[in-house]
Order: C-alpha cells, then sequence, then structure tokens
C-alpha cells in the first residue's frame, strides 16, 4: 500500500489503519524471534 498516496489523498485514518497493521505484525514478529532466542547464549 502506498502510504504517501494515502496521505496525499487525504485519508488519514486508512493511513492510521495501515500503521496500525504494521506495529501489530512487528509486535508478533519480536515475540516469535524473543521466544526462539531465549535458549541461545
Amino acid at each position: 500500500m502506498d502510504v504517501t498516496r494515502l496521505v496525499a489523498e487525504g485519508r488519514y485514518r486508512d493511513t492510521a489503519e495501515y500503521c496500525l497493521r504494521d506495529v501489530r505484525a512487528t509486535l508478533q514478529l519480536y515475540h516469535i524471534w524473543k521466544e526462539r532466542l531465549a535458549g541461545i547464549k
């Protein structure tokens, strides 16, 4: 999705929802890696 285009079109809610999905995906990935790396010293 093109965030620049969404902002240029004034679609701020769509932009915020897109960013929120990105943050949630990053958090899920963080938890996966944290769990997998927990046993590695």
